[in-house]
């Protein structure tokens, strides 16, 4: 699934929950995505979303658990343990800090059709081209603000996540494509 060839809404939380960082993500996000589409996006903030948002369309949240319920909740439920220097995932610790990114995309809890993104930390490949920016993002990633000689993120952890939930992980998460497996079938894909 191409999460952003389908309808898909884009969440932010607000600046009085105090990650005024994460709100010029999900601005910036809004602004590269209507340049790249030449139109409009539909974008909520998460205090006025409903049930009916993110249970009918695939949707991207920009924040991090500790001011979002609602990232905080498809970690929790996605089996993403948060510390404050990490997530832990898979038997994998993802660091977390200000040098350090992290996207995750997951069955949609709220329907199984559609897809939940959470993007926390640093912006995936700032300086990227709009048509290129979204190109090479396995189903999770923690990756750094250093660059490859593309111009992408370098990962410190990166995997697709199977229709069991099991992820297989990189052998080599440095590399500069991340290739899916022949014999894996993720039905996610990010972007």
């Amino acid at each position: 699934m191409n999460a952003l060839l389908r309808p898909f809404l884009l969440v932010c939380v607000c600046d009085w929950c105090g990650d005024g960082y994460s709100n010029e993500l999900f601005k910036a996000c809004i602004r590269e995505w209507e340049d790249y589409a030449h139109g409009t996006t539909r974008s909520k903030s998460e205090t006025l979303l409903t049930m009916q948002d993110v249970g009918e369309r695939n949707f991207v949240i920009f924040s991090e658990p500790e001011y979002s319920r609602v990232i905080s909740f498809l970690l929790r439920r996605a089996g993403v343990s948060v510390r404050r220097d990490a997530f832990v995932y898979d038997g994998k610790i993802l660091k977390r800090d200000e040098k350090h990114g992290f996207l995750m995309a997951m069955r949609n809890p709220f329907n199984a059709n559609k897809t939940a993104i959470v993007q926390c930390g640093i912006p995936w490949a700032t300086g990227q081209s709009h048509n290129h920016r979204f190109d090479r993002i396995p189903d999770v990633i923690s990756y750094t603000g250093d660059k490859d000689r593309f111009g992408y993120p370098i990962a410190d952890e990166a995997g697709f996540i199977g229709d069991d939930g099991k992820v297989r992980w990189s052998p080599n998460p440095t590399a500069e494509v991340y290739v899916e497996p022949e014999d894996w079938d993720s039905p996610f894909q990010l972007f």
